[in-house]
């Protein structure tokens, strides 16, 4: 009996174009296409691309044309994955801002963010995909989920927490990563204090500023060492303007979405007016390519930009699972 494609049950047109034959690869929670955009660039080809967010899909469709578009919310019963034998790779990025002090605003949506991560790996492991990877903040009930996942399938399984500066994107983001064992030992060997890079080195003489700062309030505490033996090995003191000033000759404070993002500082004083990063500005420090897409829309940009998988990273990543694939089906 005939199967059907993955793009008859969904329901879409298959995608118009079959450049390069790379590694297959399906973006779920795609967001604006940051996985996808560093996919394309390590040389697979993007088959589908999954999101709820309309606008999402809209940026995404207007940067990969050739990649087939469903807006859906996940889980999703009638997505169905390629059944015809063939490698592909499953990347996912479920939502996080649950799991963040800067975006939660007392309503607490912890519970549903982390079923939404357990489903995302019970999913990518009982899928079919030759490889798979999943992204998701530094956060301790992700990481307990993942433990608690991880110990139930020991060998289908690890994670890890990367500091994106190892693997060269100028910023102090750190993320979890998934995936199969293999695909996380090999990203791994791959962070680099060698491939640290600074917001000068990003910007070059397009810096606007000495100093790069996030929106962190100055009534946050900052931790100091506490000179009292008999008492906790931290304390925690009002910040001051400058402690969350950074220079531009180091990583850049975390590229957020939303009205929380990085300013240009010209002095260490509080009375300097900031410069708010522009959503371009914002994508340098993410990786993406000066030829990417944006939305015109300043929120929106930063919405999109903010939330995604630095491209330079998922490069990385995708070359590891292009070249474990290769391995495995040789």
């Amino acid at each position: 009996m005939h199967q059907p494609s993955l793009h008859q049950l969904l329901g879409i047109a298959p995608p118009t174009s079959t450049r390069r034959g790379g590694l297959r690869v399906i973006d779920l929670f795609c967001g604006g296409g940051g996985f996808s955009c560093g996919a394309v660039q390590a040389g697979c080809d993007v088959i589908l691309a999954v999101d709820s967010n309309e606008e999402a899909i809209e940026y995404h469709r207007r940067n990969h044309p050739s990649t087939a578009h469903v807006v859906a919310t996940l889980p999703c019963e009638r997505l169905a994955l390629p059944d015809d034998g063939k490698p592909f790779h499953l990347h996912l990025s479920p939502p996080c801002q649950a799991f963040s002090t800067n975006c939660t605003r007392g309503v607490d949506r912890t519970d549903a963010s982390r079923d939404m991560v357990e489903w995302s790996l019970r999913f990518a492991i009982a899928s079919k995909a030759t490889t798979w990877s999943l992204e998701e903040v530094n956060a301790p009930p992700v990481r307990a989920t993942l433990d608690r996942i991880k110990a139930e399938f020991p060998a289908q399984m690890d994670w890890h927490v990367f500091p994106f500066c190892d693997l060269g994107v100028p910023q102090t983001r750190k993320r979890v990563i998934a995936g199969p064992p293999a695909l996380v030992a090999a990203l791994k060997a791959r962070c680099c204090r060698s491939k640290r890079r600074s917001v000068r080195d990003a910007f070059g003489a397009k810096a606007r500023a000495p100093y790069v700062r996030n929106a962190a309030s100055k009534l946050s505490g900052v931790k100091r060492a506490n000179p009292n033996p008999q008492q906790a090995r931290y304390i925690y003191k009002k910040a001051t303007w400058a402690d969350f000033c950074k220079p531009i000759d180091g990583p850049a404070p975390v590229a957020c979405a939303g009205n929380v993002g990085l300013h240009w500082i010209l002095h260490l004083d509080s009375d300097t007016r900031p410069i708010r990063f522009t959503p371009r500005e914002s994508a340098v420090l993410q990786t993406f390519p000066a030829s990417y897409k944006l939305p015109d829309r300043v929120g929106l940009a930063h919405l999109l930009v903010g939330n995604a998988v630095p491209p330079l990273v998922s490069k990385q990543l995708m070359e590891c699972a292009v070249e474990l694939t290769s391995r495995m089906t040789a």
